[in-house]
């Protein structure tokens, strides 16, 4: 059985791991939306979370 791991881009600008987390034997669900990452956080389980995001106080 596979664990399941959500990856959130929030901006971009990053590569994408989502292969590499798929050999390492992961379900993955990708989402660049945070309302939807969010949402598929509270409806799912995820065993990990990786998450880029940025923080702009302006």
């Amino acid at each position: 059985m596979s664990s399941n791991l959500l990856f959130f881009v929030d901006e971009g600008g990053f590569e994408d791991y989502t292969a590499m987390f798929i050999e390492q034997g992961f379900s993955v669900d990708f989402e660049d939306s945070q309302r939807k990452a969010s949402k598929l956080a509270k409806k799912n389980s995820y065993q990990v979370l990786v998450a880029e995001f940025s923080h702009n106080p302006e």
